[in-house]
Protein backbone atom coordinates (compact mmCIF):
# COMPACT_ATOMS: atom_id res chain seq x y z
CA UNK A 1 0.00 0.00 0.00
CA UNK A 2 1.61 3.29 -0.86
CA UNK A 3 -1.08 6.30 -0.67
CA UNK A 4 -4.22 7.35 0.86
CA UNK A 5 -6.61 6.02 -0.95
CA UNK A 6 -5.36 2.49 -0.45
CA UNK A 7 -4.79 3.12 3.00
CA UNK A 8 -8.82 3.97 3.53
CA UNK A 9 -9.87 1.29 1.41
CA UNK A 10 -8.05 -0.99 4.32
CA UNK A 11 -9.63 0.87 7.14
CA UNK A 12 -13.01 0.16 5.79
CA UNK A 13 -12.42 -3.33 5.22
CA UNK A 14 -11.03 -3.80 8.77
CA UNK A 15 -13.59 -1.87 10.22
CA UNK A 16 -16.21 -3.18 8.28
CA UNK A 17 -15.32 -6.41 9.33
CA UNK A 18 -14.82 -5.44 13.34
CA UNK A 19 -18.59 -4.65 12.78
CA UNK A 20 -19.71 -7.47 11.36
CA UNK A 21 -17.59 -9.80 14.24
CA UNK A 22 -19.09 -7.04 16.65
CA UNK A 23 -22.43 -8.24 15.89
CA UNK A 24 -22.12 -11.85 15.98
CA UNK A 25 -20.65 -11.77 18.89
CA UNK A 26 -22.83 -9.76 20.38
CA UNK A 27 -25.59 -12.20 19.52
CA UNK A 28 -23.63 -14.93 20.89
CA UNK A 29 -23.28 -13.28 24.39
CA UNK A 30 -27.09 -12.93 24.42
CA UNK A 31 -27.13 -16.87 23.91
CA UNK A 32 -24.57 -17.43 26.54
CA UNK A 33 -26.27 -15.97 29.25
CA UNK A 34 -29.40 -17.45 28.08
CA UNK A 35 -27.56 -20.61 28.78
CA UNK A 36 -26.88 -20.11 32.51
CA UNK A 37 -30.12 -18.72 33.25
CA UNK A 38 -32.23 -20.58 36.11
CA UNK A 39 -36.23 -20.31 35.67
CA UNK A 40 -38.20 -19.49 38.84
CA UNK A 41 -41.29 -21.54 40.07
CA UNK A 42 -42.81 -18.71 39.77
CA UNK A 43 -42.21 -18.56 35.79
CA UNK A 44 -39.51 -15.76 36.10
CA UNK A 45 -35.92 -15.61 35.36
CA UNK A 46 -33.23 -15.14 37.02
CA UNK A 47 -29.83 -14.31 36.15
CA UNK A 48 -26.10 -13.96 38.21
CA UNK A 49 -25.16 -10.42 38.63
CA UNK A 50 -22.06 -10.90 36.08
CA UNK A 51 -24.51 -12.13 33.52
CA UNK A 52 -27.04 -9.63 34.08
CA UNK A 53 -24.45 -7.10 33.26
CA UNK A 54 -23.33 -8.33 30.26
CA UNK A 55 -26.64 -8.79 28.41
CA UNK A 56 -26.72 -4.85 29.16
CA UNK A 57 -23.22 -4.60 27.56
CA UNK A 58 -24.10 -6.46 24.52
CA UNK A 59 -27.53 -5.00 24.33
CA UNK A 60 -25.83 -1.12 24.54
CA UNK A 61 -22.84 -3.07 22.13
CA UNK A 62 -25.83 -3.83 19.23
CA UNK A 63 -27.67 -0.29 20.32
CA UNK A 64 -24.10 1.09 19.26
CA UNK A 65 -23.78 -0.27 15.82
CA UNK A 66 -27.30 0.34 15.42
CA UNK A 67 -26.98 4.11 16.02
CA UNK A 68 -23.50 4.09 14.15
CA UNK A 69 -25.39 3.38 10.98
CA UNK A 70 -28.34 5.05 11.64
CA UNK A 71 -26.41 8.65 12.57
CA UNK A 72 -24.35 8.12 9.79
CA UNK A 73 -26.91 7.73 7.02
CA UNK A 74 -29.07 10.50 8.15
CA UNK A 75 -26.24 12.73 8.43
CA UNK A 76 -24.39 11.73 4.83
CA UNK A 77 -27.66 12.02 3.69
CA UNK A 78 -28.38 15.57 4.69
CA UNK A 79 -24.90 16.85 3.86
CA UNK A 80 -25.14 15.30 0.21
CA UNK A 81 -28.80 16.46 -0.02
CA UNK A 82 -27.92 20.29 1.01
CA UNK A 83 -25.03 20.33 -1.68
CA UNK A 84 -27.39 18.74 -4.43
CA UNK A 85 -29.85 21.83 -3.37
CA UNK A 86 -26.76 24.31 -3.63
CA UNK A 87 -26.23 23.12 -7.31
CA UNK A 88 -23.23 21.31 -6.48
CA UNK A 89 -22.37 18.56 -9.41
CA UNK A 90 -22.58 15.46 -8.45
CA UNK A 91 -18.92 14.66 -9.56
CA UNK A 92 -17.63 17.67 -8.08
CA UNK A 93 -14.55 17.23 -5.12
CA UNK A 94 -15.78 18.52 -1.85
CA UNK A 95 -14.49 18.59 1.64
CA UNK A 96 -16.91 17.55 4.44
CA UNK A 97 -16.39 18.94 7.89
CA UNK A 98 -14.39 17.15 10.08
CA UNK A 99 -17.36 16.83 12.76
CA UNK A 100 -19.63 14.85 10.74
CA UNK A 101 -17.88 11.65 11.58
CA UNK A 102 -17.38 12.70 15.37
CA UNK A 103 -20.36 10.48 16.35
CA UNK A 104 -20.37 7.17 14.03
CA UNK A 105 -16.59 7.30 15.64
CA UNK A 106 -17.79 7.67 19.47
CA UNK A 107 -20.85 4.86 18.48
CA UNK A 108 -17.60 2.71 16.56
CA UNK A 109 -15.61 2.81 19.13
CA UNK A 110 -18.14 2.47 21.64
CA UNK A 111 -19.64 -0.77 20.52
CA UNK A 112 -16.16 -2.61 21.09
CA UNK A 113 -15.56 -1.39 24.36
CA UNK A 114 -19.24 -2.51 25.45
CA UNK A 115 -18.87 -5.97 23.63
CA UNK A 116 -15.26 -5.85 25.85
CA UNK A 117 -17.02 -5.61 28.75
CA UNK A 118 -19.57 -8.36 28.55
CA UNK A 119 -17.50 -10.99 27.29
CA UNK A 120 -15.39 -9.68 30.32
CA UNK A 121 -18.27 -10.20 33.02
CA UNK A 122 -18.84 -13.83 31.33
CA UNK A 123 -15.57 -15.08 31.42
CA UNK A 124 -15.53 -13.85 34.86
CA UNK A 125 -18.92 -15.63 35.57
CA UNK A 126 -16.95 -18.82 33.74
CA UNK A 127 -13.76 -18.78 35.40
CA UNK A 128 -16.14 -18.70 38.98
CA UNK A 129 -18.21 -21.88 37.61
CA UNK A 130 -15.37 -23.83 37.70
CA UNK A 131 -14.62 -26.08 40.43
CA UNK A 132 -11.69 -27.98 41.27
Amino acid sequence: MSNIKAYREAYYGYSGKLSDNVRTLALASVAIVWTFKVDNKSGGVTLHADLYWALLLAMLAMASDLLQYFYGSIAWGIYTWRKEREGVGIEAPLVAPSAINWPTNIFFYAKVVFLAGAYGLIIRFLIGKIQY
